[in-house]
Order: C-alpha cells, then sequence, then structure tokens
C-alpha cells in the first residue's frame, strides 16, 4: 500500500500542511470525514457553498472546531485572518 503524500511547506514563521489532490480521499476517509463531503453535509465555512472533492479548499482549525473553505481564495483568505484575531 502506498503511503499518503502529506508534506508541510514553511512559510516565515508557519507551516501550511498540505496534502496531495491524488491522497485526499484516503485523507478524510481516515478521520471519518469523506460521508459529509459525498452526502452534500459539508459548507464552506465562509460562503456556505456545498463543498465536494472538486471545490474543497482547506480544511483548519478554528477555535479548537475543524473548519473548511472552498476553493475560493477569498474564503480561506477570511478564515485564515479570523484565525489571526
Amino acid at each position: 500500500r502506498q503511503k499518503m503524500a502529506i508534506m508541510a511547506m514553511r512559510v516565515p514563521d508557519k507551516v501550511i500542511p498540505a496534502i496531495h489532490a491524488n491522497d485526499l480521499v484516503g485523507v478524510l476517509q481516515k478521520y471519518d470525514l469523506m460521508g459529509g463531503i459525498k452526502n452534500g453535509l459539508r459548507k464552506c465555512t465562509e460562503c456556505s457553498k456545498t463543498l465536494t472533492l472538486y471545490n474543497l479548499g482547506s480544511m483548519r482549525r478554528l477555535d479548537g472546531e475543524l473548519v473548511f473553505t472552498c476553493n475560493n481564495v477569498l474564503c480561506y483568505y477570511n478564515v485564515v485572518n479570523r484565525n489571526k484575531k
């Protein structure tokens, strides 16, 4: 079995973890998140767009909760900046 390619990119004083597109399904299944995506139950935290494997932009912890954004750069930007407040 092939290992999942999870890597991190260094940006000054930050670590940005990334999951290769080929491994996304495996990661979502491992953490029991695939059902929500597959069944259309996960929404973007910012715009409430229904998330799919094709438009999932990010997953991150915000105030202890796992939040998701679509692939719209503004949604991701807003969540990242909210985390700084």
